[in-house]
Parts: C-alpha cells; sequence; structure tokens
C-alpha cells in the first residue's frame, strides 16, 4: 500500500470517527459543506455554465450516497467519504472556476471592445459626413 493511500485511509478512518460522534448528522453536515463549497466556486462563472455544474456535482453526490448505502456504510462514513472526495478534489475544481474566469473575462473584454467600437462609430459618424462631402465638392 502506498503512502498517499494509506494516508488518505487513515484520514477517512480518523473523520468516520469525528462523524460518528455526530452519529446522524455526518452526512447532512458533509453534504452542506460540499453543497457550498460548489456555489461559492462555481459562483462566478455565467449562469448556465454555473447551473450545469451545479446539477452535475449535485447529481454526482447523490449518486455516490446510494451507491455507497447499497454497500452497507454507515452515513457517517458516507458523510466522511463526501468530505474526502470534497477535499482531495479543491484543486480541480479551482483549476475550473480558473478557466471560467477567464472565458468570462474574455468574454466581458470583447464585449467591452465591441460596446467601444459602437461608441466610436456613433462619434465619428457626423464627422465622417462632413469629411466625405467636404471632399465632393
Amino acid at each position: 500500500m502506498s503512502d498517499h493511500h494509506f494516508a488518505a485511509q487513515m484520514f477517512v478512518s480518523i473523520l468516520t470517527m469525528f462523524l460518528r460522534v455526530w452519529g446522524a448528522f455526518g452526512l447532512p453536515v458533509a453534504t452542506f459543506l460540499v453543497t457550498n463549497w460548489v456555489r461559492l466556486y462555481t459562483h462566478p462563472a455565467v449562469c448556465a455554465v454555473r447551473s450545469d455544474r451545479r446539477n452535475e456535482i449535485s447529481s454526482d453526490v447523490a449518486e455516490q450516497i446510494v451507491a455507497l448505502r447499497a454497500e452497507g456504510y454507515h452515513p457517517s462514513e458516507i458523510g466522511a467519504r463526501l468530505l474526502v472526495r470534497m477535499l482531495l478534489g479543491i484543486a480541480s475544481d479551482l483549476s475550473w472556476m480558473a478557466v471560467h474566469l477567464e472565458v468570462l473575462q474574455t468574454v466581458r473584454h470583447s464585449r467591452l471592445a465591441m460596446e467601444a467600437d459602437l461608441a466610436l462609430f456613433y462619434l465619428l459618424r457626423p464627422w465622417r459626413k462632413l469629411r466625405w462631402r467636404s471632399g465632393s465638392g
């Protein structure tokens, strides 16, 4: 067994013991933390992308809970596994957020550039008409 795997198993065991103290609250607390973490890191994304990501994670969590219950895990153990999965996925979540922030910034910059071009067009439009007329006659 690798050191990483052993450390992860040890962490799950410690977290499971901690959550057993809470008993039935382990799973709801873990679900609450995962849900709010997802809400936090998806918040800057565009509404449709944010909604899709939240639905995707919600579905994954629900499927994981059902699968672990079917395997006979105690709710506190399921909660521990959800939290470990969340903690191990934070780097990926932040990477997802960075990509979508970059896309959002690009969209905003291109929109600002387009608005600036339109403003410049409308500002220079009367000048173009005057210049064209003066050059033709």
